[in-house]
């Protein structure tokens, strides 16, 4: 399944900040019709997905890409860690993998060209397709700087993180079971029959997709209530960098967290991923 992400330069609601050059990104008008889409087709699910970077109506960028003055990165980015990479691409189409285990949450992702090598370049609004606000000027930009920068986005919530999909063909349909695990940090392994397996990873957006998830959630945060109401150190929940990361996830949102004494795994559960009813036809 392929997902699109849009930065576009008309969005009115978005803040860019000020460069020395036109720069294709929300809100900045350099580029007046000009948008930057990344299309993300999922690859091993929690560790990688390919990105095809696509400039439209950016004529100067197009340019400037064609002539081999460009390069197509990926920012990665845990937040609450010191984790960040970048990901570099010569060409549209590119991997981008993680190692979760390094991150303890899902990490944050922001695309974006950057300029290959250091250059000048004479701006014509009607040959370059700028704003004429940048006609004739000269434009210095050294390799390394951002020309187009697409939004940030994440793929999956700090709950997801800690889940591990596994396929149990001897489970009856229907059927699945949720175990922790702390082989490599901490994990939640949920072992689904075929056809669970398959619904949540084709079709987890449809009604009894959102309702399994409830259910796997709900059982996962009723382990971490009964099992780290309490932390005990350097054997407690708080060594876990993921477990960490997850208490914020949950505490930024006014969900509380599972060492709270109220803290009610269904409810919290429930306003992650409410049940949705089925639509009558």
């Amino acid at each position: 399944m392929v997902m699109e992400i849009t930065a576009r330069a008309s969005d009115p609601s978005a803040l860019s900040r000020a460069f020395p050059w036109p720069v294709l990104e929300a809100g900045n008008g350099s580029f007046v019709e000009g948008a930057y889409t990344v299309a993300l087709e999922h690859g091993q699910p929690g560790r990688s997905f390919t990105m095809l970077h696509k400039i439209q109506r950016a004529k100067l960028i197009t340019d400037w890409i064609e002539d081999g003055k460009a390069l197509f990165v990926c920012s990665v980015a845990a937040p609450n860690s010191a984790y960040r990479t970048l990901h570099v691409s010569d060409i549209p189409k590119q991997t981008i993998e993680w190692n979760p285990d390094d991150l303890g949450t899902y990490p944050l992702f922001t695309p974006m060209i950057v300029a290959s090598t250091d250059f000048q370049h004479v701006v014509s609004s009607i040959s370059d397709g700028v704003n004429p606000l940048w006609d004739g000027k000269t434009l210095h930009l050294l390799k390394g700087s951002r020309i187009a920068v697409c939004s940030t986005f994440a793929l999956q919530s700090g709950v997801l993180g800690l889940l591990d999909f596994c396929l149990k063909e001897d489970y009856a349909p229907g059927v699945f079971s949720v175990e922790p695990s702390r082989e490599d940090g901490f994990k939640f392994k949920v072992y689904l029959a075929a056809d669970l397996f398959n619904h949540l990873k084709y079709q987890r957006q449809e009604v009894a997709g959102a309702n399994i998830m409830t259910h796997i959630v709900s059982t996962a945060l009723t382990y971490l209530k009964n099992d780290f109401s309490g932390d005990d150190g350097e054997e407690g929940w708080e060594s876990y960098i993921n477990l960490r990361a997850l208490a914020h996830h949950l505490e930024s949102r006014d969900l509380g967290c599972w060492d709270d004494e109220d803290f009610e795994p269904e409810l919290v559960a429930t306003r992650l991923y409410p049940h949705r009813i089925p639509t009558e036809t």
